[in-house]
């Protein structure tokens, strides 16, 4: 009985949890404005955060604190995002009734954007989530966030997230700009349009999904993937017949252009499962 007590005792010392996170249908979330510290730019982070916002949304995961409420409690509370603490930020939360407070901010390293996201309880005010994206440009936020969001709802859910790696389409844009030399564009090969996905997990269990791919101005290829209530955002590049596609993990998808861009069969997670695209 003493032993019992004892170890209630440590536990209610510890405090939440991050098992916390695991329930995340019943977690309200506080998302803030996204704050930018990249001087001399002009970052629109009103939109960034409701992009943020909608990404989560999205994913049905978390139940998200209306923003105008949080914009009211700011004002009342007279708090200024730019210097915001962990702690008053925990306090806006609770205010505002969430259980858990995301603060985001951009910050630059020579010619990389970095996004930082901070995920706080809102009753003790401790970092018990957190995660970081990267970006070339301004404009690779608008890939960058949708992947943010599926890495900070598989975070989590408790799975391993490897670093996040810059997409694979940016580094040449950027290593082109700054030898003045056009990007290379690879030939569409009829790639692009809905497709029905089939493929296996690594653990042998079947899924199946659509994934819809876009070809961009650049060359490169957007991928939306929708499998069961997940989805995903990847953005592939084509070289000879074969594309790999970002999306990320730390293991891309590699898939082999058939029919003419009408089939695209491939591996993911270093070739322990599969995937086939059809149209």
């Amino acid at each position: 009985m003493r032993r019992l007590l004892i170890l209630l005792a440590l536990t209610l010392l510890a405090g939440p949890s991050f098992a916390e996170w695991l329930h995340m249908k019943d977690l309200k979330v506080a998302v803030l404005d996204v704050v930018s510290r990249v001087q001399g730019e002009s970052i629109d982070t009103a939109t960034l955060t409701e992009m943020l916002q909608v990404a989560l949304v999205d994913r049905d995961e978390f139940r998200i604190v209306e923003r105008s409420l949080l914009d009211r409690i700011i004002k009342e509370q007279e708090f200024q995002l730019s210097g915001l603490t962990e702690g008053q930020a925990a306090r806006i939360g609770q205010l505002s009734g969430a259980d858990k407070v995301m603060l985001v901010s951009i910050a630059k390293f020579a010619d990389k954007y970095l996004v930082i996201v901070k995920g706080i309880d809102t009753k003790t005010g401790i970092v018990d989530l957190s995660d970081q994206v990267l970006s070339y440009s301004v404009g690779g936020f608008i890939e960058v966030f949708p992947v943010l969001a599926d890495r900070l709802v598989r975070k989590a859910r408790g799975e391993s997230v490897a670093a996040y790696r810059v997409p694979a389409d940016q580094a040449p844009q950027a290593a082109g700009a700054a030898s003045g030399k056009p990007a290379q564009v690879s030939p569409s090969q009829g790639i692009g349009g809905n497709y029905a996905a089939r493929g296996s997990n690594p653990d042998g269990s079947a899924y199946e999904g659509t994934c819809s791919i876009a070809l961009r101005p650049d060359g490169s290829y957007t991928f939306d993937w929708v499998v069961g209530s997940s989805s995903y955002v990847g953005v592939g590049t084509l070289v000879n017949g074969v594309m790999t596609v970002d999306w990320g993990d730390s293991s891309p998808v590699i898939y082999k252009v058939q029919a003419g861009g009408r089939v695209l069969g491939g591996t993911w997670s270093e070739g322990r499962a599969t995937e086939e695209l059809s149209r």
